[in-house]
Parts: structure tokens; C-alpha cells; sequence
């Protein structure tokens, strides 16, 4: 089926003149498909098809340049009831003054193509386009149903080109900030002992000179105090603290007791209305507060927080509770070990922490399986923001096209059909959907079917392209293989009129194929 030439109406021509005159917009509604043979008639001065069959949505609109636009639409024999000579084709627009007027029309004569019923063949699908000259003073725009508008393989390329510029110029413009007291960002590293500085940060030599300076006042009995240490029998040794100057025993009091031969086995005694220890504060051995109600505060100036060394200071932090952050309002109880958990044992306690922890934890292995199935990289150790990293860089699918270059075959006899593999071993994905573009002639070089046929892998159902009388070339299989597909084509014999037969000629052209 060809069209010779498109030709803009009388009615088309009057509506292009309104819109470069700047009294409308070009507003595309549809287009129509019927039978109808032209008999005398001028295709200009047509109002509607001669014999309008089915109509279809306008599924795309685009801009080639200043002065050609290309509508197109996506035919299919989806809901005909009875089968009919594709022969002409009209696009509509709309028109201020007519309302929805015939714009363009097409008639492919002889040439005619007969679609099948639906219900006496596969579905027939197939892409058209129009392109038409008009003003670039003259605004065109498209009545579109979203849920059949298609992407051609440009415009896939196109937004991907576009995705890519996006990306990259985002990325060069990100700027890591200067670190502080208030925000994370770059420091610089020094070796001074002695800055007041609050952006440097020590670098392990300048840490290393202030704890040999710390290691050399430790000396053994330097500066000591050394209280009954030459007394013959036991007693309480302290001191007292005279601050009020109200001659008062004692305002505050340390006091030694017990004890025996061994080292570090008495017992110490802190007397006083209220202990504040400025500075960290490290208690050995087994500590006790006694007392009712708030026997035991925790008093920051914008965040406070009880932090746990279960491997000693040199270990590290592993956990904390409190305010973590300045002005924060949430209470934190927090692991910093990321592999550890936080437990609760409580009677009747209504809500467990862990089970709430391993339903997460359920969540994110979904995710990250998700993530895989998808091509991406994840697992379930990752954290929430990680997650979303691989989601955001999960592959975009992936498009490939070729041509076969006519390759060709013909049929043994003239009550045979042609029989051709083809294939594809030069693509770095496999495919799912494949297109190729077939055609079946006979050995004098008449055409009887050219088209593209469409097949999904894994392989569904015979992927057929018809002809008049019953001519038909198909993708009778179709596989994945290393780097690409392997398909089978074949045709039936030369159907034609009556008279001496003829052998078969199946040619395949331009394949596309997607991920």
C-alpha cells in the first residue's frame, strides 16, 4: 500500500490562511481510514472521505522545522467487524468558523491494501505519519489521548540526550561548603598545639605532641599529696574544704576509708550540698546513686546525652541516650554499631522495638531485590539513602537497530512458500521486543506485502503480515541468542490471479530491537 502524495483541501488550505494570518491555531483532531475509490473527483475540494471505514486518534505531533510538522497515528484492525480495502486516509482539524473540517487527504488507488477483521486474523498494527508544509507564522497544536501516545526510537534518544546534559551540568555545580562548628564540609589539617582555631583540625603528629606532654606530667608522685601514709594503724584520712567563712567544721569533705595491703581497695567519700564535675568524668568499678526522684540529671545548655564505652574510651562510643543534637525534641536510644540492635524487654509491653527493626529490615531486602530485578545494584545492608541512590541509577532500557540489507530467499517451487533465518549477534543486551521490516515478491518483481512485523521474546504466537489474496509473510519464530536474536521468516506461496504460477521471493530490511 502507497500513497502517491498527501494533498491539504480546499477547506485546509482556507484554515492554514487563517492561522498565518494570526486569527487561529491549527488544532489536529484525528485521522479517518476508509475504501473509497476516486471517481473524477478533486482530493482539494473533498469535505470527508468517500468511504469513511474507522478513525483513529492523532497519537504524536512533531516539529520538524520552522515550516513542517509531522502528525501521525497508529492504524490497527483492533474492533473491524468486516474487512476492507485500505485505500484513502484523511486527517481533520479544526476550524473556528466549520468547527471540525477534512484538512488533508491521500488516496492509494490500485494500490490498496485489504485489512482483515479483527476476528478472522492476528491484530494488525502499523505507524503513519503525515508531513505537512506550513507557515512558520502559524501555530499547530494536537488533540491527543495520552494512553495511546508512542515514543519512536529519536525521541527516546533525544530525552535520554537531554537526561544526560541535565545530569552532568547538576553535577558540576555542586559545591562542597567550608566545614565549621555548625555544618560538615572540608577541613584543613595542622600540626599547631596551640591554634584557637575552630575550622583546623589536628592531624595525628600535632595529637601525638600534646599526649606526650599529658604522659610527662604522670610521672610517678609528681606534685603528690600524700595523706597518713606513714601511720602504724588504720583510720580515716581527708580533707576538708572551708568556704563560707562562717568558721563552720567543714563546708565540703573527702574522705578515705578501709582498705588493706593491696592497691586501690578503700573506700572514698564525697561530702558536699552539690557535686559538679565540668569536663568528663570517668568512674571505674561498680558506682551507685542513692536517692528518690531525680536522683540523677543530665543538664546541657542546648543538648545532653549519656553516652556508652562497653570496650573502654580507647574502644569507642557505641551507643548514647539523650538529645544527640542542638534544639533538637526527639529522645534518641541509639547503636552505633550498624550491625548491632536496639532491645526492649518488657512485660505486656504492647510494641517490640525489634520487630518493628526486622519488618524495616524486610522492607529494604524487598527493595533491594526489587532493584535487581530491575538491572540496578543493591542489597539489604543499605541504608534508606543508599536505596534511593540505586533506584535513581537504575539502567534506562536500552535500544538497538540494523538492517539485514535486503537479505533474501525464495521458494522451491511455486506451490511452496520461502523459508530464511535471521539474525543478530552484535548487541550488548537481550532483547524482548523485536521489529522487522519484511517484504514477499515474486521472481518478475511483483509486490504483494511489505510491512514491519513485531514479535516478543520469549516467542508468543506467529507474528503475520497479509496481503491480498491471502498473501502472507511472518516471524514464524523467534529467539534470544549471544549478542542479539535468531529468527525465522517464511511466507506462503504466490497467491494471484489465475494463470501460470510463480515462485516466491521473501526479503528482510531494517530490524529494531529493544530491551
Amino acid at each position: 500500500m502507497a500513497f502517491d502524495g498527501i494533498q491539504i483541501t480546499n477547506r485546509g488550505r482556507n484554515l492554514l490562511a487563517k492561522a498565518e494570518a494570526g486569527l487561529t491555531k491549527i488544532t489536529y483532531t484525528k485521522f479517518s481510514a476508509g475504501d473509497g475509490k476516486l471517481a473524477g473527483q478533486m482530493p482539494v475540494a473533498l469535505k470527508a472521505l468517500i468511504s469513511e471505514k474507522i478513525s483513529f486518534p492523532v497519537s504524536r505531533l512533531k516539529i520538524q522545522s520552522e515550516n513542517v510538522v509531522v502528525p501521525g497515528f497508529e492504524f490497527s484492525n483492533q474492533g473491524v467487524a468486516s474487512g476492507f480495502f485500505f485505500r484513502e486516509v484523511g486527517l481533520w482539524a479544526t476550524d473556528p468558523d466549520l468547527g471540525e473540517i477534512l484538512y488533508a487527504y491521500a488516496n492509494s488507488g490500485e494500490g490498496a491494501e485489504y485489512i482483515d477483521a479483527q476476528n478472522t486474523s492476528a491484530v494488525l498494527k502499523k505507524l503513519f505519519n503525515f508531513e505537512l508544509t506550513v507557515s512558520n507564522t502559524a501555530q499547530v497544536t494536537v488533540v491527543v489521548d495520552d494512553s495511546i501516545i508512542y515514543a519512536t526510537p529519536q525521541d527516546v534518544a533525544d530525552a535520554l540526550k537531554e537526561s544526560k546534559e541535565y545530569t552532568d551540568a547538576a553535577i558540576l555545580g555542586v559545591k562542597v561548603p567550608d566545614a565549621s562548628t555548625t555544618q560538615k564540609g572540608v577541613v584543613q589539617l595542622t600540626n599547631s598545639t596551640n591554634s584557637t582555631s575552630e575550622t583546623l583540625a589536628p592531624t595525628a603528629k600535632a595529637l601525638k605532641t600534646v599526649y606526650d606532654v599529658a604522659a610527662s606530667k604522670m610521672a610517678p608522685y609528681p606534685d603528690s599529696i600524700e595523706l597518713r601514709q606513714t601511720a602504724n594503724t588504720a583510720g580515716p584520712a581527708f580533707i576538708d574544704f572551708h568556704s563560707s567563712g562562717t568558721g563552720n567544721d567543714y563546708d565540703s569533705r573527702i574522705l578515705a576509708s578501709g582498705g588493706n595491703a593491696a592497691t586501690g581497695k578503700g573506700n572514698l567519700e564525697y561530702t558536699a550540698e552539690n557535686h559538679t564535675f565540668n569536663g568528663r568524668t570517668v568512674l571505674n568499678g561498680n558506682s551507685t546513686v542513692v536517692g528518690n526522684a531525680g536522683v540523677f540529671s543530665l543538664v546541657g545548655s542546648d543538648h545532653v546525652y549519656l553516652p556508652f564505652y562497653p570496650k573502654g574510651n580507647n574502644g569507642g562510643r557505641k551507643a548514647f541516650i539523650g538529645f544527640s543534637d542542638a534544639n533538637t525534641k526527639d529522645v534518641r536510644i541509639h547503636n552505633d554499631d550498624p550491625e548491632g540492635d536496639v532491645i526492649v524487654n518488657a512485660k505486656n509491653m504492647g510494641i517490640s522495638i525489634a520487630g518493628l527493626f526486622t519488618s524495616a529490615n524486610s522492607v529494604k531486602v524487598n527493595v533491594a531485590n526489587a532493584i535487581l530485578a530491575k538491572g540496578g545494584s543493591a542489597n539489604s545492608g543499605m541504608n534508606g539513602e543508599q536505596l534511593a541512590a540505586a533506584i535513581r541509577n537504575l539502567p534506562v532500557k536500552r535500544f538497538a537497530r540494523g538492517t539485514f540489507n535486503g537479505q533474501s530467499a525464495s521458494s522451491p517451487n511455486t506451490t511452496s512458500g520461502a523459508t530464511m533465518n535471521v539474525g543478530v549477534n552484535s548487541m550488548n543486551f537481550l532483547p524482548t521486543m523485536v521489529f522487522i521490516r519484511l517484504r514477499m515478491k515474486d521472481t518478475y518483481g511483483n509486490l504483494y506485502i511489505e510491512g514491519i512485523a513485531m514479535a516478543g521474546i520469549p516467542y508468543d504466537n506467529d507474528v503475520t503480515l497479509y496481503g491480498r489474496f491471502q498473501n502472507r509473510v511472518s516471524i514464524y519464530s523467534i529467539s534470544q541468542s549471544p549478542g542479539g536474536f535468531s529468527a525465522t521468516i517464511n511466507s506462503t506461496d504466490v497467491r494471484d490471479y489465475a494463470g501460470a504460477g510463480s515462485i516466491a521471493v521473501i526479503e528482510a530490511f531494517e530490524w529494531f530491537a529493544y530491551e
